[in-house]
């Protein structure tokens, strides 16, 4: 059951996002959809990022010269994408050999990331990267 609170974080923010028109946002994800990327990477959405996903799909056209920009889910074949999702294993698998503790999230913008939401992931415990935010309406 996904937590009212956290639901009503990720549609805000999806709001704000809206507003701001910085970024083409698709249909958002349907639930079928979230369950196949969630099987296919092996993570599961927070509520709040599901809810903002939900809303409507933020994508970017790629690189740009600050990152990767917003990750396309329904694009689960591409280098871009593999990239993302990739990044925080191989940071935390970095960070094991330097002796750091910490936990894979999935990825949102660029190079940041969200807590996830409080269930047993699918992958093995690993170190955690950097999370700037902890709610979306601070990120948007």
């Amino acid at each position: 059951m996904m937590d009212g609170a956290s639901v009503a974080l990720g549609i805000e923010a999806a709001r704000r996002l809206a507003e701001l028109n910085l970024v083409d946002i698709q249909p958002g994800l349907t639930d079928a959809e979230f369950v196949t990327i969630e099987r296919r990477f092996g993570f599961q959405f927070a509520d709040d990022h599901r809810a903002f996903l939900a809303a409507g799909l933020p994508v970017s056209p790629g690189h740009d010269e600050a990152g990767w920009g917003w990750p396309n889910w329904r694009r689960l074949d591409s280098p871009t994408l593999q990239e993302q999702v990739a990044w925080p294993l191989a940071t935390a698998l970095d960070d094991i050999q330097h002796g750091a503790s910490r936990a894979v999230h999935p990825p949102t913008h660029r190079h940041h990331r969200l807590r996830p939401r409080p269930r047993p992931l699918h992958r093995p415990r690993v170190p955690e990267p950097k999370v700037t935010v902890a709610f979306w309406r601070d990120y948007v």
